[in-house]
Parts: C-alpha cells; structure tokens; sequence
C-alpha cells in the first residue's frame, strides 16, 4: 500500500472535497481514473455512465461527463470495521466524476476526511481513516496530475437528524442463515420495487475471512441509487455524488443475536450539500421516508415469515 502525507493544500474543511483540473484535449476520461485509483490500490466495484442514464431518462443533462464510480480499500476498511460496526457505509465509497457543459474541467468528488469521520461519529485523527483519506488523495493526484482542490461556494449546515438511519432484528443461532437468506431476497425485491437500482453488492464477510478475521458471522453492503434524485441534485450540487450510490449495510457480529441495517440518511445530503431549497428538501425527506418504510417492512417481513417456517 502507498504511503501519502497531508499538505496544507490537502487540509479540506468540508465535508465533501472536489479535486479538479483542466482537461481541453479530454485526455483523462472516467477510465484513466478509474485505473489511477486501482494503482493506488484500490478495488473499484462498480462504474456507471450516469450521464447516458441521466440521457436516457430525462432526455437532458447539464453535463457532458457525468460517472458514478464505487471504490473500496478492503485492508482499511477491516482495520475500522474492528471498533467501527457501521463502517459499511463507507465500503465502498462512492465519487462522481464530471464535466459541467460548456467547460473542459474535469472533476472528481469524494467524501474528505471530515466527512467520513463525520458520519461515522469518529475522530478524525483516527489513524486507519487518516491513512484511507491519505490514500484517497493520493490516488486523485494519480489521477489528475496538475489538480487542484476547489473551494466550494457553500458551508456546511448543521445536521437536523441521524446521519445513519439504524435498524435491528433479533435472530436465533440456530435460525440466523435462514434470515438473512430471506432478507437477502426481499431487500432486492423491495427496493427494485421502490425504483433504487441496487448499483453492486459487497461481502465484506468474505474479506474478512479471508483475511483471517472472526468478528462477524455475516456483513453483506449494498450500493442503492435512485436516479431521479441524483439528477435533480446535482444540477446544482454535481459533487452530490460522493453520497450516490449510497452503501446499505446488514451485518451480524460473532456471539450477537441480533441482525443490524443501516443506511446514510438524507441528512447528510442536507448538511453536507447545504441543500434549503423547498423543492430538494421534500424530495430527500420523501426518499428518507420511502428507505425507512422499506427496512421497516422488510424487518418484520422476514421475521413473521421465520416465525411461520416459511421459506
């Protein structure tokens, strides 16, 4: 793993840092970044074209690049996931890379490290996420050879509610498999049904193991966009996709009877993107209303039909 260093240019004081650089013969592309961040030993999970989709749906964007790009570092992630059960929110995390119309600038936004220590609700100086933000600023200057951090032209506001919305089911020893079999299924049905697209899926159990690892029985995270959303936001806020997708986790941890699901609630939006416009504001809540009502059925569907000894 590459070993970087914070510099005063790196000391980004809002949640979400936007590393951008002008790029006229459009020789760094959405591909060229994402092999920047692999050689900054990173595993890329998912790669989207969100401004064909953005085409596709809505016949308009504002953009003439507009990528969605999930990324994961899975020996940091262990490392936090140790003390820190809800780091699935972070694995993995996601970027937008972009370019407004009419300009050549490219850009790329992620969450900095005040963000993620943000919701998280852990310090900042906390070694492994200071070593995952070195990392990240690392690979965008991979990426981006003569960037630049921009300012943004907004502050932060205050958050208004919880940044993870939190959710448990007690399950059985001898009946936890067969739960989360069950709740495997219908979290893809429900939200396919609620029009999120699931954008990739993460068994963070798998590395664990692999890694030799016992704390958890079980840490599934799935990436969940509504496009919709996304579009609308980053009219104004195109870095809003250092939240998009958003990572849902599942997990179990080793001698727990108890199953926990969290999401990044649209109060991160909110604070992070400083949204106050009526129209973006009662899109989120209704988004945060839709996912809570989605884990919530989803909860007790599962364990009615455990009850039942249905399968």
């Amino acid at each position: 793993m590459k070993e970087t260093f914070f510099s005063e240019e790196c000391n980004i004081k809002d949640d979400i840092q936007v590393f951008s650089v002008e790029n006229e013969e459009g020789l760094i592309t959405p591909k060229s970044i994402e092999l920047a961040f692999k050689k900054a030993d990173f595993e890329i999970t998912a790669t989207k074209n969100t401004n064909q989709v953005f085409m596709d749906n809505f016949n308009e964007s504002d953009f003439t690049v507009y990528n969605m790009m999930t990324f994961y570092q899975k020996d940091l992630l262990l490392a936090l996931a140790k003390d820190y059960e809800e780091v699935g929110v972070l694995s993995p995390m996601s970027m937008s890379i972009y370019t407004l119309k009419g300009t050549n600038k490219i850009s790329i936004a992620t969450l900095s490290i005040e963000g993620m220590a943000k919701i998280l609700n852990i310090p900042k100086d906390d070694e492994r996420l200071m070593a995952l933000n070195n990392l990240i600023i690392y690979a965008l200057k991979l990426a981006l050879e003569d960037g630049v951090f921009e300012e943004r032209g907004y502050a932060c506001l205050e958050k208004e509610g919880d940044l993870i919305s939190k959710f448990s089911m007690p399950v059985e020893e001898e009946s936890w498999k067969d739960k989360m079999t069950v709740l495997d299924l219908k979290l893809n049905e429900k939200v396919t049904e609620n029009g999120l697209i699931i954008v990739t899926q993460k068994d963070l159990h798998e590395d664990f193991t692999e890694a030799l690892y016992d704390g958890y029985d079980f840490y599934r995270v799935y990436s969940l966009c509504k496009v919709n959303i996304l579009f609308d936001i980053a009219k104004s806020r195109p870095e809003a996709g250092a939240f998009a997708p958003c990572s849902c986790y599942v997990y179990k941890k080793r001698g727990e009877n108890d199953v926990h699901i969290g999401f990044p609630s649209v109060y991160n939006w909110l604070s992070s993107l400083s949204i106050t416009k009526a129209k973006d504001v009662k899109l989120l809540s209704e988004i945060q209303e839709g996912m809570q009502g989605i884990l919530l059925e989803l909860v007790r569907t599962v364990e009615v039909r455990n009850e039942l000894n249905l399968s």
